[in-house]
């Protein structure tokens, strides 16, 4: 996109105002960035990676070392059509596992994904490997793995709402949908 997606505006709001109001439910709530002072208006914690370079799975890291509670679900500031309530099922889903993994047509969404802080090592081990990819997780851990389709009557259909705004096409797409 050239930009920062979180303050990207739809329907007169900035993204990461959008998926701030999907997790109101939530006791604690932070954001992932190594940019603090840019959401120092929204006054909420930032949790930056301890070293940059390292992709998502840092962000994720450093989000669960972060986090007082057991298990951390995960939103991208770049998706703001995911439905209110996804995410409490995904917790829900992931209780008793290492983590919760969503999946809609074969495709994994490990950024919307809940993980438990019982990772870390494994995740320190595997940045330590190389290996930056925040789905290689999944392949090593108890992971429940959470059927999008079988949620539609819940949530909508994913193919509406698993939209990333990652490039200026797809945004615009984006301005033609009502809020929800």
């Amino acid at each position: 996109m050239g930009t920062n997606k979180a303050f990207l505006r739809l329907n007169g709001k900035t993204f990461i105002e959008i998926m701030l109001e999907k997790v109101t439910a939530y006791e604690e709530i932070f954001i992932s960035s190594n940019e603090p002072d840019l959401y120092a208006f929204i006054g909420i914690p930032v949790v930056p990676d301890r070293a940059n370079g390292l992709g998502p799975m840092e962000g994720i890291r450093a989000s669960l070392e972060a986090a007082d509670f057991d298990y951390v679900s995960f939103l991208p500031c770049d998706a703001p059509l995911i439905p209110r309530g996804l995410a409490e099922t995904i917790l829900e889903r992931a209780k008793g596992h290492d983590a919760a993994l969503p999946v809609f047509g074969g495709r994994k969404e490990p950024l919307l994904a809940c993980y438990r802080k019982t990772l870390i090592p494994l995740l320190e081990e595997m940045e330590a490997a190389g290996i930056r990819k925040a789905g290689a997780v999944f392949q090593r851990c108890d992971t429940a793995v959470v059927d999008l389709a079988a949620l539609t009557r819940t949530f909508g259909d994913p193919k509406d709402y698993l939209i990333n705004a990652n490039d200026p096409e797809t945004f615009q797409s984006l301005a033609n949908i009502p809020p929800d």
